[in-house]
């Protein structure tokens, strides 16, 4: 994860020299591929051990385990297809653990938006313990629920805004910066577009500055559909394509086939209709190979807009008789 997600280096424990040989993960490659391939290890043993209350498997110190993960379950979206089962112990343990017992409901639950119940727990639990990090990241995903619902004003008032606050007195920079992206999707679902583009910039500014690389992508991707929403379709494409590069590179293939498929869209908003399908299918193979079922729902949407204005474009004109 330090590899992965150097940004977020200061909320791990330092740990020593392993006991046996461990795998060489000095690149992001190599440490994205050694993470898919334990994902499921990780999570359940994560899970299993913070409800048993096992502070010697799960570290009994803050952060704890599922914290760890969570950036290496979270940044490729999608999710196996079985979650593990997390079921709440009979008698409170540990702070620590009990704070890795809320991070493992999440883990549990599967990909944003799991509903809201899930992160209400962990929430409450975070404010049991005092956990201010746990707290405003879980505030974060709470209002990207009510994002997805369509409960805008909630999403930005009750969560984005607060998490904002709490990361700020805590100087907690990379849930700064998410909670200003999370703002920047709201307003442009509400179509503020100044707002949207202001948020998302102080986000790709924050994210830029802490070496957090898989923000900055999702970060560039969200700009660029700004941009394509208000019809600046070259700085869209160019924020899609930095994006792409950038998602290429460290190996977010979720964030690559997002990329893709904007880029898709931007084409199509242009005309350029054979680019445009060329990009959603990239991005459709891409989401089928990882399991990227939301990602390929939008795709296959916005293949299907460029399909019938190629077909529409190709039709001969209609002719009226005449008396």
């Amino acid at each position: 994860m330090d590899t992965l997600v150097p940004a977020e280096q200061r909320r791990r424990p330092r740990l020593g020299p392993p006991p046996t040989p461990s795998p060489s993960v000095g690149d992001t490659a190599a440490a994205r591929a050694w993470l898919d391939a334990e994902r499921i290890t990780l999570t359940t043993v994560s899970a299993y051990t913070a409800d048993r209350g096992w502070p010697g498997h799960t570290p009994g110190w803050p952060p704890p385990c599922s914290a760890t993960l969570r950036s290496a379950v979270i940044i490729p979206k999608p999710w196996p297809s079985t979650p593990t089962p997390c079921t709440p112990p009979a008698k409170p343990t540990i702070p620590s653990v009990r704070a890795d017992q809320a991070w493992c409901r999440l883990l549990a639950a599967g990909p944003l938006p799991a509903g809201r119940r899930p992160h209400q727990q962990a929430l409450t639990l975070s404010r049991e313990i005092g956990d201010q990090a746990g707290e405003a990241r879980t505030l974060d995903n709470l209002g990207l629920v009510y994002w997805r619902q369509g409960y805008y004003q909630q999403a930005a008032d009750h969560h984005h805004q607060q998490a904002l606050t709490l990361a700020r007195e805590i100087g907690d920079r990379a849930d700064e910066a998410n909670a200003l992206d999370n703002l920047g999707l709201v307003y442009r679902r509400q179509g503020h577009y100044p707002q949207a583009a202001d948020h998302h910039q102080q986000a790709l500014t924050l994210f830029r500055e802490i070496g957090h690389r898989a923000g900055e992508a999702d970060v560039l991707d969200n700009l660029g559909t700004v941009y394509c929403r208000q019809g600046y379709y070259p700085q869209a494409a160019n924020h899609h394509r930095q994006a792409l590069a950038l998602c290429r590179e460290i190996g977010h293939r979720a964030g690559e086939a997002n990329a893709l498929d904007n880029l898709g869209l931007v084409y199509r908003r242009q005309g350029h209709h054979s680019q445009a399908a060329d990009h959603h299918q990239q991005a459709l193979a891409l989401c089928r190979e990882i399991g990227y079922r939301a990602g390929e729902a939008d795709v296959l949407t916005g293949l299907g807009l460029v399909r019938s204005r190629q077909v529409a474009t190709c039709r001969p004109p209609s002719i009226t008789s005449r008396p």
